[in-house]
């Protein structure tokens, strides 16, 4: 179970210091009033992120329940498999690699 909590912990870390609009805004209020400010900040970015995934992929289960969106899957699957053969075909008739 720590080992659980601490690589939840670790991910967090990671994922508040990512570059963007969350670590300006978290800056700027940490200068300004403070470390409660700037934890509120990133703990709504988590927050909200977790909410999204969450919406995400409840959607995405109940679109896959679906027989028209299974047939679509595997469709798009003959399709991928069908550029990778090409692919692979027209790289080894050259040798640009």
């Amino acid at each position: 179970m720590l080992t659980i909590f601490l690589s939840a912990l670790i991910f967090g870390v990671v994922f508040c210091l990512s570059p963007g609009a969350v670590l300006a805004e978290t800056l700027r209020r940490g200068l300004l009033h403070g470390f409660k400010p700037a934890l509120r900040v990133q703990i709504g970015s988590l927050v909200g992120d977790a909410l999204w995934a969450v919406i995400g992929l409840t959607v995405l289960s109940l679109l896959l329940e679906h027989e028209q969106v299974r047939i679509q899957k595997l469709r798009g699957q003959a399709l991928l498999l069908q550029v990778m053969w090409r692919f692979q075909y027209l790289t080894s008739l050259t040798d640009w690699y």
